[in-house]
């Protein structure tokens, strides 16, 4: 999909166009998800990109939200795009995604239903971060204007639990 939406800006004689990837294609382009219903980008969609996004999921038959930009609601406030990985860099497409400690920080602020848990199980191991203590003081750099969690330290420390359980041997 990517290398057509690329062939779509071509066709518009766009200039390269930037994308930041997160979510659950993020955790597919990692190889911990087998796949995902549409492509969450923290990334602004000009009207070339909305465009070629339009004529891609014409020619693939996908859904006209297959990329979009809803996932900005949860951008963290210290977000950086050098800490993203580069993965294609395409004639007119540049695709990047979160780093893994920024993509479970996210996760963590999202944290909407099971599948943003079992996500964070999945990334856990790939992170940086030490003890829950490290995660939950990341997430209010990250999120200071975040409602006050009492549980936040104990919903991470399940995540941690589960991962570490989920990776033993038996």
């Amino acid at each position: 999909m990517l290398v057509v939406l690329n062939e779509q800006l071509d066709t518009l004689g766009s200039a390269q166009q930037t994308i930041v990837i997160v979510g659950g294609s993020c955790l597919a382009l990692m190889g911990l998800r087998d796949a995902t219903h549409d492509v969450d980008l923290v990334s602004q969609i000009d009207e070339t990109l909305q465009i070629a996004i339009r004529d891609t999921a014409l020619v693939e038959g996908l859904e006209m939200s297959w990329m979009n930009s809803s996932a900005m609601a949860f951008m963290a406030e210290d977000f950086e795009q050098s800490r993203c990985s580069l993965i294609m860099d395409l004639s007119r497409l540049k695709v990047l995604t979160l780093h893994v400690d920024d993509l479970f920080i996210m996760k963590v602020h999202a944290a909407r239903n099971p599948q943003d848990f079992a996500d964070l199980v999945l990334l856990w191991p790939r992170c940086s971060f030490v003890s829950a203590n490290d995660v939950v003081g990341r997430y209010w750099v990250s999120y200071s204007m975040a409602y006050p969690d009492e549980f936040l330290h104990v919903y991470v420390q399940q995540v941690i639990d589960r991962a570490e359980w989920t990776s033993c041997d038996f």
